[in-house]
């Protein structure tokens, strides 16, 4: 095939297709080369319609999908979407956002930061690594956390919890979340979080496992905080107290140190107080004077969600706001009648203040707000957010103007302007464009259209059959510190092709079960997850700690620590100690084997069979689950020694239950082949594969454990002659990696 400067390619065609694109590739595609960025520019224009770094409003639509989130630009009056990674926008909230960055709390009140541009996503320390939050399930099999939410610790035999559902306890927790840098310089990134009860304070960096309580400091309230701003100029958080001190934090030493540098100046927490820094480096407090009222019309609002909702027609309102410069050597604040040529941004968001001068499509002299009365939202979910313009001269609230259905209208004709045949898109055009998809894309644009179909036929994936393949990390990636690729080898065609999976890195991951083209992996937390490796559709199972044996906790240096009660004496006998683990070595000596009823992609018709420690328990969860059920006290099973399990579709009753074949401690040999051999196929389906022979790969999980980065066994065993014979040496098969253990897959995109 001959091949074209695809630099070249017509600018309509380039449009056409960068206007397909989402956002973080669409700025991407903008950099492969000059004829192109004229492409990106146009297109950026409309999809991308800011010109300024001004603060943007992100919000959800009411008319769109879950995942979009709309960003609206106050300064250039535009607005653009972006479909965010899961958990869906619309399911999550929102208490900070910094650097380009928002911080979330998801339906199980655990927190990520994630860049809606980048759609790159972190997961922060689970919620239960706060000291006063612990998880429970209830008599329903609901997960549930308590929260202490008075003085009381956990540990306090005094202390009485505040029981929450997963999904509410985040309205009542969090206050807000202030980061100190961009997420994406990792563990220098400290996130400092603000929470009940009445605001105390505990922070992690990027990367840790655990929230570190900040407590019995010097000089450091043990509660009362309200708001916060990092201040990258010397380094220091500072803190404001509901009383209008101010502290600063120091958290680059091996200790935190905090300095009062203004004393209270009032009894109340009302006003609610935000703390400023302006461009000139002075320090502002506004204090936000808010007020209830009640509509006649209640606001709409789904039925499940009616807990959520104490009074459908009461809304809070700003009524006045007031400005305070502080005066540090006077300890005081000297009141401000106006902004000048300042504006400000104020709500979950670190607080901003720009110059006017800089930003002249701004209102200067005004505060744009967004509803952050965290109070309000944990007993109103629905009602209405107050959001808009706080003019600081006539004392008004002003509307923000309702800019988006005019932006559409203008972008739906700038895109049809540039609209091409695409069907008619050159083959050797197309075969370059093709060969960059990831495997996903490239199954998905072989359906487009016939006259791209034979272009997808000379590029898709090298094998012809529905047999087994090794998925396994090649040495060869591993020099190249490509974490994330995994080699896909083909027996019976005896092709190799690579893919790219999402996080966690592949090579991070223990495999502990495979069918229906998924792959059941524990990630570095020993947490389970299925994923298929084609579509790069990943889904988390239960946490681990949902197991009924498995506790986490904190050890005397602050890290995440998981007990495991390893065996019947211990549940049974008070004087057995459980036995303690690091995160990532948990999963070696937990997990035996995974077996699923079906393709994940069924949701929770598909079962997760898990055979685990102590000694071949079993638990299973369908997806979705947010907890394991352990499997004891039935009539039939023994509690212990199961060693592996199968499923039979053919012999399912009426869709109630699992039924799995499994096999019990000291069965015959001849039964174990039996069960192996219901995986086999004929040969003659298979006519490039060995006919009588077992293709093996490694699932010693008891010398796993122990040895994990010793040779794993892989090969072709030969029952004739009774050995073990190579796979051969075909490119790019060998050698593989020891970790994480290869493991036969059949793929499927579904």
């Amino acid at each position: 095939m001959g091949i074209s400067d695809w630099s070249s390619l017509p600018k309509d065609i380039v449009i056409v297709v960068m206007g397909k694109l989402e956002i973080p590739d669409l700025l991407s595609a903008g950099a492969v080369c000059a004829s192109w960025r004229a492409a990106c520019t146009a297109v950026r224009r409309v999809r991308f319609p800011i010109t300024d770094k001004s603060p943007c409003l992100l919000y959800s639509c009411e008319a769109d999908d879950p995942d979009l989130a709309t960003f609206y630009s106050p300064s250039n009056n535009a607005t653009f979407k972006v479909r965010l990674p899961g958990p869906p926008f619309r399911r999550r909230y929102t208490v900070g956002s910094d650097h380009g960055w928002i911080v979330t709390a998801d339906e199980l009140s655990n927190l990520q930061v994630i860049n809606p541009l980048s759609g790159v996503q972190i997961d922060l320390p689970p919620v239960t690594e706060l000291y006063n939050v612990e998880s429970f399930i209830d008599e329903q099999g609901s997960l549930m956390y308590n929260n202490y939410e008075d003085s009381m610790h956990r540990d306090d035999p005094l202390g009485f919890p505040v029981p929450y559902p997963s999904q509410r306890l985040r309205l009542f927790l969090y206050f807000r979340v202030i980061l100190s840098c961009s997420p994406s310089a990792g563990s220098e990134c400290v996130v400092l979080l603000l929470h009940s009860p009445d605001g105390q304070l505990s922070f992690a960096r990027i990367g840790d496992h655990s929230w570190t309580r900040l407590t019995d400091i010097e000089n450091l309230w043990d509660r009362g905080y309200r708001h916060a701003v990092y201040n990258k100029n010397d380094g220091l958080f500072y803190l404001l107290h509901f009383q209008g001190s101010i502290h600063t934090l120091n958290l680059n030493g091996p200790s935190p140190v905090v300095n009062e540098i203004l004393k209270g100046v009032t009894a109340w927490d009302n006003p609610t107080k935000s703390i400023v820094m302006t461009p000139r480096g002075d320090m502002l407090q506004v204090w936000r004077c808010r007020e209830l009222r009640w509509n006649d019309a209640p606001v709409q609002f789904p039925s499940e969600d009616s807990e959520d909702v104490h009074d459908p027609c009461q809304e809070l309102y700003t009524d006045e706001m007031l400005l305070y410069k502080v005066d540090f050597d006077g300890q005081k604040l000297d009141k401000m009648d106006s902004l000048e040529d300042h504006v400000l941004f104020l709500g979950f968001n670190s607080s901003i203040c720009l110059s006017a001068k800089d930003f002249p499509n701004l209102r200067p002299g005004c505060a744009y707000l967004a509803d952050d009365s965290y109070e309000e939202i944990g007993i109103n979910k629905h009602t209405l957010r107050e959001v808009g313009i706080w003019n600081f001269k006539s004392e008004t609230l002003e509307s923000l103007g309702d800019p988006q259905s005019g932006f559409l209208a203008v972008a739906a004709a700038t895109m049809a302007a540039a609209a091409a045949d695409w069907t008619s898109l050159p083959d050797d055009i197309l075969f370059l464009v093709m060969r960059q998809l990831g495997i996903p894309d490239l199954l998905n644009a072989g359906a487009v259209c016939s006259s791209w179909r034979p272009t997808y036929s000379s590029l898709r994936l090298p094998i012809t059959d529905k047999s087994p393949c090794l998925l396994y990390s090649c040495d060869a990636d591993a020099d190249a510190d490509d974490d994330d690729v995994a080699t896909v080898y083909s027996p019976s065609s005896g092709a190799t092709f690579k893919l790219r999976l999402p996080a966690p890195a592949f090579r991070r991951r223990y495999m502990v079960g495979s069918d229906h083209g998924w792959v059941a992996t524990a990630d570095e937390l020993s947490n389970l997850q299925v994923i298929n490796p084609l579509s790069g559709v990943q889904i988390d199972l239960p946490p681990v700690t949902e197991l009924y044996h498995v506790a986490s906790f904190t050890d005397d240096r602050g890290r995440l620590m998981y007990s495991n009660q390893d065996n019947w004496m211990r549940r049974h006998d008070p004087q057995w100690l459980p036995v303690p683990y690091h995160p990532q070595r948990l999963r070696l000596f937990l997990y035996y084997r995974v077996t699923l009823s079906c393709s994940p992609s069924a949701g929770s018709e598909c079962i997760v069979l898990l055979l685990h420690r102590p000694d071949g328990e079993l638990s299973f969860a369908r997806v979705g689950d947010r907890s394991w059920t352990r499997l004891t006290g039935i009539e039939n099973l023994p509690k212990t020694g199961y060693r592996y399990a199968f499923y039979n579709k053919n012999d399912r009753s009426g869709g109630v239950g699992i039924r799995v074949g499994l096999i019990p401690p000291y069965a015959s040999l001849w039964r174990i082949v039996m069960m192996f051999m219901i995986h086999v196929r004929s040969s003659k389906d298979f006519p490039n594969l060995k006919a009588g022979c077992a293709y093996l790969a490694d699932d010693a999980y008891e010398e796993i454990c122990v040895n994990k980065h010793t040779w794993r066994e892989l090969g072709i065993w030969n029952f004739k002659s009774e050995t073990l014979e190579s796979f051969g040496d075909p490119p790019s098969v060998l050698p593989w990696l020891n970790w994480p253990p290869p493991i036969w897959i059949t793929p499927s995109i579904y």
